[in-house]
């Protein structure tokens, strides 16, 4: 899809560098997949709550990733 945007060259210039794109396009591509991941990540640690609610240590939970 074509969308023509005014963007602020600075910024998509640190944009370009940070995410080693080739391209202004795939720059921009990589960084709003990392804004809607964190954006995901926001609501489902809201979902779930903090990790001091879980019932099980970080060593039970290894353990469990272990046997899947």
């Amino acid at each position: 899809m074509r969308t023509t945007f005014d963007l602020d060259e600075k910024l998509l210039e640190k944009v370009v560098k940070v995410t080693h794109a080739s391209t202004k396009k795939a720059a921009v591509e990589i960084a709003l997949q990392e804004f809607l991941r964190i954006q995901r990540r926001k609501k489902l640690s809201e979902l779930i709550g903090n990790y001091d609610d879980f019932a099980l240590e970080p060593e039970d939970l290894e353990r469990m990733r272990s046997e899947s």
